[in-house]
């Protein structure tokens, strides 16, 4: 059997996906959302019934994390897309 050739891509994004690819990774993105759906769900009602927190600040508190997290995303974002220089300190 001879190996597999393969190549260096110098565009990433150029590179086409197979369907068993693109339904991997859907997969493993399904299986990403189901399990923070259920966790908070989870929190919800917990926050609700165990710790007596009304609905109202169980949103706030939710919409915060939300907000949170988007800030996250969109500062990997801009620090991935820049030309910066990273610093050596050794």
């Amino acid at each position: 059997m001879k190996p597999q050739e393969t190549k260096a891509v110098s565009d990433p994004a150029a590179v086409k996906l197979s369907l068993a690819q693109k339904i991997g990774y859907g997969m493993g993105e399904a299986g990403s959302t189901l399990s923070f759906t259920m966790i908070g769900s989870y929190l919800t009602v917990f926050y609700s019934d165990v710790v007596g927190l009304a609905p109202a600040v169980i949103s706030v508190i939710m919409l915060i994390a939300r907000i949170w997290q988007v800030q996250t995303i969109l500062t990997v974002c801009i620090t991935d897309s820049g030309n910066f220089q990273y610093i050596d300190i050794s």
